[in-house]
């Protein structure tokens, strides 16, 4: 429905009058009761506003909460990062400690396996001192067995020799002249 756009004129001055529009017609014409009924009523208004409000508070309430649980996240990120970092500083410390530690189990395992040859070479030569000495003592046994027969035998016949037929001398005194350290048998 087109219609020719219309021109007035009115105190030495142009005015244009648009065409009615589809929406907005004028009372006039006959269309323009059907399209009273379809305008919306008050009720219908008030549905379309309580709708409107109703989602625009669920978008803010969504939006309020998105944000809570945004900075709650955040929040959780920045102290797990704090306590990674904390972890990592106890790390290095732990790892500081550890490597010290291992130089002197290194060292002190050094001085034990040199205490351990030395212990080793130690008891190797008191093994050879201990076959050495019991070799000495069954010499010296060997010895004393022979020089004590010989002196025995010697002593017997020099005594016998100068006279003496049977000695007297006890553990407290001596009837020897020459033994001067026991005092004199009576």
């Amino acid at each position: 429905m087109k219609r020719a756009l219309r021109h007035k004129q009115q105190n030495g001055q142009t005015t244009q009058v648009l065409p009615p529009s589809e929406l907005f017609r004028p009372l006039s014409d006959p269309e323009a009761g059907a399209m009273l009924a379809d305008v919306p009523t008050k009720r219908a208004v008030w549905r379309i506003v309580l709708t409107a409000v109703i989602a625009t508070l669920v978008l803010i309430g969504l939006t309020v909460g998105g944000y809570a649980l945004y900075h709650q996240k955040t929040t959780e990120i920045s102290h797990l990062k704090n306590e990674r970092n904390g972890l990592l500083a106890a790390n290095a410390a732990l790892s500081s400690r550890l490597a010290t530690t291992h130089a002197k189990l290194g060292k002190a395992n050094l001085k034990l396996t040199k205490t351990t040859k030395g212990l080793i070479r130690a008891k190797k030569n008191l093994t050879k001192l201990g076959k050495d000495l019991a070799a000495a003592n069954e010499l010296a046994a060997a010895n004393y067995s022979a020089g004590y027969g010989a002196g025995n035998s010697s002593g017997y016949s020099s005594g016998v020799s100068v006279g003496l037929v049977q000695g007297s001398d006890q553990l407290a005194c001596s009837d020897d002249p020459d033994v001067t350290w026991l005092p004199y048998c009576y």
